[in-house]
């Protein structure tokens, strides 16, 4: 016995060392893109991240970067050391998945008491080396196995509790195998502090529980257990995750605002509370007392709370309290008959729920770090008042799931709640959460169509076969339209594909957002007639797309194994089977119910399925066995033999899986997210201020100045989180080198929901002129008046009554202090005027902007980022200069070139542009080696193509051709075809070299232009005209274009050799096509 426990173990191992092999060597070594980088520098810094916070991993990342401080001085290495984290934590992952299936597969040949024979042991360890590396090569989770977020961790926890499980599920039961279950609590509760996904693991556990516990099993048990299971997950978050915390707030308020206390007292009193809820199970549990008096006084002490509570600060939290304490209640009116039926499981409910609040106690971390005002202070959760909100992520919305208003509902009136906040040394109201309440006519059941914003409304009637452009119609959107946007877009398109894209294989690295667009984001197999069937031709696809590092088939190989794995496990042993069902289900599509995901999302979001995908990989593990027993009984073959075939024909899934994702997801030489923070910040004057706009133009700044000390001068300001009073008082502070920023509207003028909407208001119909720092003074002061609204007369605190405001401009002053040079005096502008004339109110976003800018300005470079919103320059966009990657305000006003977007706006400094792409920029290790190239940097390569491309044409402009051909020299060294394959976008450049006579520059670079699009050409013409129409449609028309324009540019340049040997590259596509498409390439012409 003991020799098969060492070849399960060492077959666990033996998963965990080739998982952590290939995850060291494809491991990004710097940043990456999305929440990593503000994640890294919040685990080497300690500093409090995004919420719902994740303060087990930031404990952890901080061990593995004092490491990499301890062994290493570069500090790239800090990074390295957190995304090794994830890899371990994955490659663990990818071990405890391996040993499960062994568990599992022990019981379904032999059952729980019965000993496996030497063919059994091989064809066991087996199915957990090809499940565990199933896991480990499946591409949502090798994609966080090589980055330094938070879901590595989180798959690292859900496994360990299910193995955890399992391990007490495989043992006689007896008390001493308990420990196992309360370890797999303890587990999933110290989960809390990386990711809530762990929790989602109780309903499949309650039912191994039942299986284990009841020889006869019905389908009400099972329904009931899975039940229990559910109620654990909302006992967890109610009682405990936001449980604690409110009732931490309360006594905080009571200890604070009523005995004059100082912040923070409430948690004496908090402590006491849950202590004595545990101390009073314990006891009960374990016969110390039995009257039922100890828990109605607790129970009243909860109602006492809530009334308390309810008078105070409102927002129905008597109710919540009430809940609480019926609960209590209930469990000392019926304690003694539980434990006359249920001693045992009362007991181990006890230590379960002790366990679970001592592992949750990480989140302190949160609220220590917060006081200690790190640079990165998501939030600023200081105080229990902050840490609720904070934990309910109540700044990213709710979205309804049971019953709630459909994208088309309008709200008839608001609901508000009170928020507390500091306030000298008490607590008081300083902002609300405002809720919409909607007519219950405007309200279905398991409502899935209820976003209204970013133009959603539009995309909903899409999925559901309606015209975006029309009107709805009456009735709409139904009951089946809501079932069919469930089916067809969360489930199918944001499950079922992603599933497939694991197990079947994937088309390529582009985000896919509709089925009907061919072109993007499928899931294909490899099989020709299959992937031919929904997708169209695939003989003729372009070079470049067949051999896409992104585009990677399994021939369907693991979901077919998968099937006859479960198939297997279903026939052996239905109950654990049906319990890894339901783990399979609430962790795939219960979160996809759960989140209620509208379209589109900003990136895919596969990552956060992954517990279905390891416990499909269980099955695919499974098969193994599945075929070991069909050699063994129908061929005959000796047991040892069959488990080798069986193993050796399975892994072939795994091992296809393995090398076909290893080219997108090895990023060992990728340092674009970093290099291209440091191109934004190295766009930017020494002691700027940058406003950015999403996460993968901030996080990655940060990460840069935080961790590797690039640029700490520079201010970054991030556009979508200054609406908020903590973030703008972060701005008023020291960080690094960058001093503070000088703020005109006092702290307080802003704090919650003080000036939220200011609203314009002249009596006089008639606006003054008057200087922004005038405007900002005054709007910061209080001029309280009444204003008539559609739901009644409300006071505002101030108002602002003109609409004309400008920006002067002393010449001396941006001539001394070098905001423009000598050479631009005569086009100094006596003032800037900002663009109001259409606002009748401003948000606080919008006042803080203004502030930042008219306090700051002259004396600090202030810059907008290329990738920043237009509508956020305030109109001034022809008083912008372009430096690199971006913007600065000047005092001269330019003609912006539209075409180019925000990247247009007012003139270029060529010769700034110049100097930062040859001497400053760095290129990702793109111009170095063949990688895959995530489409996640789409945006920032096209920031780098513009820029450079306008700053080409200005030098050639100003008469420095030699600089301009230079700079596109260097675009396309930086920006290889091997990644990135040429296109329409390509001939945006060459054509700079051909206004440049260089003629001799473009011509290699037409040849491969022209060989890339008759390649596509050839593609396109393959199509079903329907799948050109409505997947290709524009792509065809560009290369068509494009196509002209290479022949166009030899002919001009008397290359009639090349001309011609174009013409006949191109001959097969200058038939005719489709006439719709004609017509529009000759309205385009």
């Amino acid at each position: 016995m003991g020799s098969t426990n060492r070849l399960h173990t060492i077959a666990g191992w033996l998963v965990f060392a080739i998982a952590l092999t290939v995850y060291f060597f494809s491991a990004e070594r710097t940043g990456s893109l999305w929440d990593c980088g503000e994640f890294i520098l919040g685990a080497y810094k300690l500093q409090v991240v995004h919420p719902p916070g994740a303060p087990l991993f930031i404990l952890v990342g901080r061990l593995f970067t004092w490491f990499a401080e301890l062994f290493s001085d570069n500090p790239a290495d800090i990074a390295f050391a957190v995304n090794l984290m994830s890899g371990i934590s994955t490659a663990f992952a990818a071990a405890f998945v391996a040993w499960t299936t062994i568990i599992l597969g022990k019981m379904a040949l032999v059952g729980r008491e019965g000993t496996p024979d030497s063919g059994q042991n091989i064809a066991l360890a087996g199915a957990g080396i090809v499940a565990g590396l199933t896991t480990a090569f499946a591409t949502s989770i090798w994609f966080s196995a090589v980055e330094g977020e938070v879901y590595a961790m989180s798959t690292f926890f859900t496994t360990l509790t299910l193995w955890a499980m399992m391990k007490w599920y495989n043992l006689p039961d007896t008390p001493s195998a308990d420990r196992w279950l309360l370890f797999t609590v303890y587990a999933a509760g110290l989960s809390t502090g990386v990711h809530l996904l762990s929790l989602l693991t109780f309903p499949a556990l309650a039912l191994f529980y039942y299986f284990k516990k009841y020889n006869e099993y019905t389908w009400k048990g099972i329904a009931i257990a899975a039940a229990v299971g559910v109620a654990i997950i909302v006992a967890v978050q109610n009682f405990v995750i936001v449980g604690i915390p409110g009732l931490w707030s309360t006594f905080d308020l009571l200890m604070v605002n009523g005995l004059g206390l100082p912040f923070h007292s409430g948690i004496i009193p908090t402590f006491i509370v849950v202590a004595a809820i545990i101390v009073l199970l314990l006891m009960y549990v374990h016969g110390k007392i039995t009257s039922p008096v100890p828990m109605y006084v607790l129970a009243g002490v909860f109602l006492l709370i809530g009334l308390y509570a309810e008078n105070s600060m409102g927002g129905g939290r008597f109710i919540r309290m009430v809940a609480r304490a019926a609960v209590i209640g209930a469990l000392g009116f019926f304690m003694s008959s539980l434990l006359n039926r249920y001693r045992r499981e009362m007991q181990l409910f006890a230590i379960g729920a002790a366990l679970v609040i001592v592992a949750f106690s990480t989140i302190g971390l949160v609220v220590i770090r917060a006081n200690a005002n790190p640079p990165i202070n998501m939030n600023a959760p200081t105080d229990a008042m902050r840490l609720l909100p904070y934990l309910n992520r109540e700044q990213y919305g709710e979205r309804a799931l049971l019953h709630g208003p459909h994208f088309d509902a309008r709200p008839m009136k608001t609901e508000i709640e009170d928020r507390y906040g500091r306030k000298g040394d008490r607590y008081e109201i300083v902002d609300q959460k405002i809720s919409y309440v909607y007519r219950d006519q405007d309200k279905m059941l398991f409502p899935r169509m209820g976003d209204y914003s970013q133009g959603r409304p539009g995309l909903y009637k899409q999925w559901v076969g309606m015209d975006p452009s029309k009107p709805l119609p009456p009735g709409r959107p139904n009951q089946a339209d809501n079932i069919s946007f469930l089916v067809n877009y969360q489930l199918g398109w944001m499950y079922w594909r992603y599933f497939m894209w694991n197990f079947s294989g994937r088309q390529n690295g582009e985000q896919g957002f509709y089925p009907w667009d061919k072109s993007a984001g499928h899931w294909i197999s490899g099989i020709k007639f299959l992937d031919e069937a929904r997708l169209g031709n695939q003989d003729k696809l372009p070079e470049a797309e067949k051999n896409a590092e992104g585009r990677n088939v399994y021939y369907m190989l693991p979901f077919l194994f998968g099937l006859l794995g479960l198939i297997f496990h279903f026939r052996k042993r239905p109950n654990e089977a049906t319990g890894l069902l339901a783990l399979f289900i609430i962790t795939g599509i219960g979160i996809i119910i759960y989140s209620n995901q509208p379209p589109n999302e900003p990136r895919e979001r596969d990552y956060v399925l992954v517990g279905s995908f390891f416990t499909y990989a269980i099955w695919v593990g499974m098969a193994v066995l599945a075929l070991f027993e069909l050699l063994r009984e129908r061929v005959k073959l000796a047991g040892p033999a069959s488990a080798a075939v069986a193993a050796a024909v399975i892994l072939i899934a795994p091992a296809l899986m393995g090398t076909q994702n290893f080219d997108d997801h090895s990023r060992i030489d990728h340092s674009g997210a970093r290099d291209y923070a440091n191109n934004f910040l190295q766009s930017v004057e020494e002691n700027a201020i940058i406003f950015t706009y999403g996460d993968n133009d901030t996080y990655p700044l940060w990460y840069a100045q935080e961790v590797e000390g690039i640029r700490t001068d520079v201010r970054v300001v991030n556009l979508s989180l200054i609406a908020v009073d903590w973030y703008i008082d972060l701005l008023r502070r020291k960080v690094n080198d960058s001093p503070p920023i000088k703020m005109t509207i006092p702290s307080e003028a802003l704090r919650g929901n003080m000036r939220n909407q200011l609203f314009y208001y002249n009596t006089t119909g008639q606006d003054r002129p008057k200087t922004l720092q005038n405007f900002l003074e005054f709007v910061g002061s209080d001029h309280p008046i009444t204003l008539p609204f559609s739901s009644g007369a409300r006071e505002v605190e101030s108002y602002y009554d003109t609409k004309q405001v400008y920006i002067p401009v002393n010449k001396q002053e941006v001539l001394a202090k070098g905001v423009v040079s000598e050479k631009d005096t005569a086009n100094i502008v006596d003032a800037i005027p900002l663009n109001l004339q259409s606002k009748d109110y401003m948000i606080k976003d919008e006042l803080a902007i203004l502030d930042v800018i008219g306090s700051n300005l002259w004396d600090r470079p202030i810059y907008f980022a290329v990738t920043a919103r237009q509508e956020k320059l305030f109109g001034l966009d022809d008083y912008m200069q372009l430096e690199g990657l971006a913007l600065r305000i000047v005092p001269v006003k330019s003609s912006s070139e539209q075409q180019y977007g925000i990247i247009g706006s007012g003139r270029v400094d060529g010769d700034k542009v110049y100097e930062n792409v040859m001497n400053e920029f760095m290129w990702g290790n793109f111009d170095q080696k063949e990688l895959f190239v995530d489409r996640s940097y789409a945006p920032s390569v096209q920031s780098h193509q513009l820029s450079m491309r306008r700053a080409a044409l200005q030098l050639q402009r100003n008469g420095e051709t030699e600089k301009a051909v230079e700079l596109i020299d260097k675009y396309f060294e930086v920006f290889p075809d091997m990644n990135f394959p040429y296109d329409y976008r390509a001939y945006y450049m060459i054509s700079v070299y051909l206004e440049a006579g260089a003629y001799e520059k473009a011509k290699p670079h037409l040849q491969i232009l022209a060989e890339r699009t008759a390649d596509e050409l050839d593609y396109y013409n393959s199509l079903d005209p329907e799948i050109l129409e409505s997947s290709f449609q524009t792509e065809y028309m560009l290369a068509m274009r494009t196509m002209d324009d290479i022949v166009q540019a030899a002919r001009q340049n008397n290359d009639e050799a090349f001309a011609q040997e174009l013409q006949r590259l191109f001959e097969p596509f200058q038939m005719e096509m489709p006439e719709n498409l004609m017509q529009q390439r000759n309205g385009g012409r």
